[in-house]
């Protein structure tokens, strides 16, 4: 009779638990903020418009505030530095403005909507980077969580850097958003 060779084998129940546990980490509550903070933000579309929002022909004038002296808008700095429109600086009566005309790289574009103006991008979380359950971690069903995103879904003629004044065009940004948790999933509300 030969002698019978045994084999080593691991157990089915502590391998079965080890798989379980590294899958159900991989699905964690940052999934979760994840998806509930990217639906806040779809609605966050990063654009330029006129306060009327409405059909517009170039050139166009837009005044600025008059007491301050602020910077041109980043996207419509943008905007200009791609070449794809013309801002000349001038007066509407005493009120410093804005004329803005579309080049023909501009009108090639079709880089205007009537109603949204001109849009860059929508905003995208990259990363989780901390949250905190409320109540100082004892409420489960709300959490502030903070979080890096990036433009995402841009026009096919935008050149990031040409953007990069705005903050998450270049490299991703910092945000918070407030996370409650309820019988259809997880909701959240986020700003940057």
């Amino acid at each position: 009779m030969k002698p019978m060779k045994t084999m080593t084998t691991l157990p089915f129940f502590p391998c079965f638990a080890l798989l379980s546990a590294l899958s159900l980490s991989a699905c964690g509550p940052e999934g979760n903020f994840e998806d509930a903070i990217n639906a806040d933000l779809a609605s966050k579309k990063k654009c330029w418009n006129i306060a009327s929002s409405r059909q517009v022909t170039f050139p166009i004038a837009v005044n600025r505030n008059f007491l301050e002296f602020e910077d041109l808008d980043p996207i419509l700095a943008g905007l200009e530095a791609q070449g794809l429109v013309e801002i000349e600086q001038v007066k509407n009566g005493y009120i410093p403005a804005d004329k803005i005309d579309l080049t023909p790289a501009g009108e090639r574009e079709n880089i205007w909507t009537d109603g949204e103006g001109v849009c860059v991008g929508t905003p995208e979380v990259v990363e989780i980077t901390r949250y905190t359950y409320g109540d100082d971690g004892q409420n489960e069903n709300t959490a502030k969580v903070e979080f890096t995103y990036q433009y995402t879904d841009l026009p096919s003629w935008l050149d990031r850097d040409a953007f990069a004044a705005i903050p998450g065009m270049v490299e991703p940004d910092g945000g918070v958003a407030e996370a409650r948790k309820s019988s259809d999933g997880w909701h959240a509300r986020a700003w940057f």
